[in-house]
């Protein structure tokens, strides 16, 4: 199993304003289960909560042309079905992420729903967020298994785009994560 040091080395992560380059300037790492209400874990585990089932239609989220069976999404143009079987995952993390926050009240530190769509699997992170000498500035108020008790074992999503649908079902996961601002 790996240090925490090495956790936090490969789990720092570029999200705006923030650099994959670890704790620079400083020699130790923060103890992070001083920075969460019980222990910090190292590996994902699989949510617990009943899964969730829902259909979602994309019309209002892309220029649709049914009569050429084409969307486009940005300055190009692609096949309907092939939009929809690509965006389908990112749209699957939608109903985890709104069931995560209602069971638990919005709780700081759980906030991002990650996709592996290669994978066929969310990840919905429990966060600690470091400045960049490595101090915390802010912290998850919540348990790991409170959050694997909210998130859904699985999201079976449905989207819709006209008279085309795509359905994809991907696994949960509860992972803690450390991200630090550059």
């Amino acid at each position: 199993m790996p240090s925490r040091r090495a956790v936090v080395a490969s789990a720092a992560v570029v999200l705006s304003g923030c650099t994959g380059d670890p704790l620079p300037g400083r020699s130790g790492t923060p103890d992070l289960d001083e920075h969460v209400p019980d222990e910090w874990r190292e590996r994902p585990a699989r949510g617990l909560a009943d899964g969730v089932k829902t259909t979602i239609d994309l019309e209002d989220e892309v220029e649709f042309y049914p009569d050429r069976e084409v969307v486009r999404p940005a300055d190009e143009y692609r096949p309907a079905d092939e939009w929809l079987a690509g965006r389908c995952p990112y749209v699957a993390r939608r109903p985890v992420k709104d069931r995560v926050r209602t069971r638990l009240d919005d709780p700081d530190g759980v906030r991002e729903v990650g996709v592996r769509p290669d994978e066929r699997e969310l990840h919905v992170y429990r966060k600690v967020v470091l400045d960049r000498e490595g101090d915390v500035l802010s912290a998850p108020d919540v348990t790991f298994e409170a959050v694997r008790e909210a998130t859904p074992e699985f999201s079976h999503t449905t989207v819709t785009l006209g008279d085309f649908e795509h359905t994809c079902e991907l696994s949960a996961f509860v992972q803690d994560l450390v991200v630090q601002y550059e």
